[in-house]
């Protein structure tokens, strides 16, 4: 059984963090991190923030990206949001959860193919990811 882990892109500081604990609420999922970090991941579309006792409405908030249980080439984790390098194909590609399939795959659009799961996933490596790498698919930052 594969651990279940997460990251967190921090939109505002522009760094990614480890979240070692989510907290489901009634406004939506809070992440803390280990230290001082903490934020909001998602927030309840319907929930009321103008109630008593309720603190204002956060300005921003972050992505959670999920660990898919797999190991690269060189046995880094490879998390959701991650880009990754096949060195057979030579494709590289986003990292992202398939909701219609139920696996992980790799967008490769920019060479218009998509990784699937009964590749090797030992044959990629991960070169960065689309918020702090987005020039490695060709996006500006």
């Amino acid at each position: 059984m594969r651990p279940i882990k997460f990251r967190v892109w921090e939109i505002q500081d522009k760094i990614m963090s480890t979240a070692a604990e989510l907290h489901w609420t009634m406004a939506g999922i809070k992440w803390y991190g280990p230290g001082v970090g903490s934020g909001w991941c998602w927030l309840d579309p319907e929930f009321d923030w103008n109630q008593p006792n309720c603190r204002p409405r956060p300005e921003y908030v972050d992505i959670l990206m999920q660990f898919t249980g797999l190991l690269d080439t060189n046995g880094v984790e490879i998390y959701e949001g991650d880009i990754v390098f096949s060195k057979r194909s030579g494709n590289k590609g986003q990292v992202f959860w398939h909701d219609e399939r139920g696996y992980w795959e790799v967008d490769c659009s920019i060479t218009d193919k998509y990784i699937q799961p009964n590749d090797d996933w030992c044959d990629y490596e991960v070169i960065g990811n689309i918020h702090e790498n987005p020039e490695l698919l060709g996006e500006k930052q």
